[in-house]
């Protein structure tokens, strides 16, 4: 039942993101996890059609059974947006085109990895929800898609929560 198989450039414990006829994965490698990775193949054929890398900003520690990949992308018809262990956060178009690219451990420089992040981004009515609790700073956040600024921001404990935001209609 294996269609295609691909190999990656690193380990990458997050699940695959299926739009369309694009399928959509990260990994992380390097002797310290500091090496982010997202790529794009085509469903049909398995065929690469883009990879992206960048150097990690934040802590790369995490448990051996991790990465810096653990937090599963999310994507439209527009392209994909991956958020990683470290904080860094890239989304790029269908074509892999970086629209914009955001460290939020550089904007928020105390949140911590002591052993890996999980929470995994949503969409929702155009902005991108992320969700980072840690021993430091944590809180939810909402991310214009197109500028890749805060839309809005609430603080949140400090405790480490690997859990993915869930959105829901009220009232309707």
């Amino acid at each position: 039942g294996v269609r295609w198989r691909a190999e990656l450039p690193g380990r990458g414990p997050s699940s695959p993101v299926v739009v369309g006829n694009r399928v959509y994965v990260t990994c992380s490698s390097g002797n310290r996890d500091d090496r982010l990775h997202v790529l794009c193949f085509d469903a049909t054929t398995g065929k690469q059609l883009w990879h992206r890398q960048l150097k990690a900003t934040g802590s790369t520690a995490a448990h051996p059974k991790s990465s810096m990949a653990a937090n599963t992308p999310v994507a439209d018809e527009t392209g994909v947006y991956a958020l990683f262990a470290t904080g860094d956060l890239v989304p790029t178009d269908a074509d892999g085109t970086v629209r914009w690219y955001r460290s939020l451990v550089g904007d928020y420089p105390t949140i911590t990895n002591q052993i890996g992040m999980a929470a995994s981004p949503v969409l929702a009515s155009g902005r991108l929800i992320v969700r980072m609790e840690t021993l430091g700073d944590s809180f939810l956040a909402a991310i214009d898609t197109k500028y890749g600024t805060n839309v809005w921001k609430v603080e949140r404990p400090r405790d480490i929560n690997w859990t993915t935001p869930v959105v829901r209609a009220v009232g309707s």
